[in-house]
């Protein structure tokens, strides 16, 4: 399917399917929603003849991460799933070929902290800010 859509979207053809927002394609590309009838149990049960039901993201923890780290508990629950985040991301990728996940994480940390710094504490954004200024990866990174 995606192949069909992205040669379609190169050869600017009409194209009609079905797409996750966080799919490839649908990152990459400025893609139109078809606008649907508001999806209603009713009709979804009846004709179909309406929208999807929006998907609700579910974040699950141990019970136990309360207590043992509940700096991330606080990330977690400021976190928000904005499918603009990853868009920008994904982008920035595809007009940089040669960056791999870590060079697109770090470029995005350093363009995009008015988004991630809602979702941490004051201390944390400092210190990755002052870690980013210093051209060093933020500690606790992975390696």
């Amino acid at each position: 399917m995606n192949a069909g859509l992205l040669r379609a979207y190169e050869r600017r053809e009409p194209w009609l399917g079905y797409q996750w927002g966080t799919n490839g394609p649908a990152l990459l590309h400025d893609l139109v929603r078809l606008q649907e009838p508001e999806y209603t149990d009713q009709c979804w049960y009846t004709t179909k003849a309406c929208a999807y039901q929006d998907a609700t993201i579910l974040i699950a923890a141990n019970p136990d991460l309360a207590n043992a780290a509940p700096d991330v508990v606080d990330f977690l629950r400021a976190w928000d799933f904005n499918i603009d985040v990853y868009k920008t991301a994904v982008r920035w990728r595809d007009r940089n070929p040669n960056a791999d996940v870590e060079a697109t994480a770090l470029w995005w940390l350093n363009n995009r902290s008015h988004v991630w710094g809602r979702w941490v504490t004051p201390e944390a954004a400092n210190n990755i800010r002052s870690a980013l200024a210093a051209g060093q990866i933020p500690g606790g990174w992975p390696r």
